[in-house]
């Protein structure tokens, strides 16, 4: 009997040790993705911020507006894309 005892004792101290160490192990694993989380947040928002700042440098300066604009082709002298070769199914055809 107090061997089985001594045994159970000893089962019990090993399962709260391991427990222990899962706890903490999961304790670090949060603060880990906490800290992942303020990093993406502080990166996002600094590309936010330079997008900002780019857009208002653009529009608070005319010549930049303007260098910008026609930098671009205007949409009307694209050429036509030509017609499509895929003809959608009739009823009752297949693939």
């Amino acid at each position: 009997l107090e061997t089985s005892i001594a045994a159970a004792t000893a089962e019990k101290d090993r399962l709260e040790r391991q427990l222990a160490e899962a706890r903490e192990q999961i304790r670090r694993e949060v603060a880990a993705r906490a800290e992942l989380q303020e990093s993406l947040k502080r990166v996002f928002m600094r590309g936010v911020c330079a997008l900002n700042f780019e857009a208002m440098s653009l529009l608070s300066d005319p010549q930049a507006l303007s260098l910008s604009v026609s930098a671009d082709p205007p949409l009307t002298q694209q050429p036509p894309r030509p017609p499509s070769t895929v003809h959608p199914l009739q009823p009752g055809e297949t693939e």
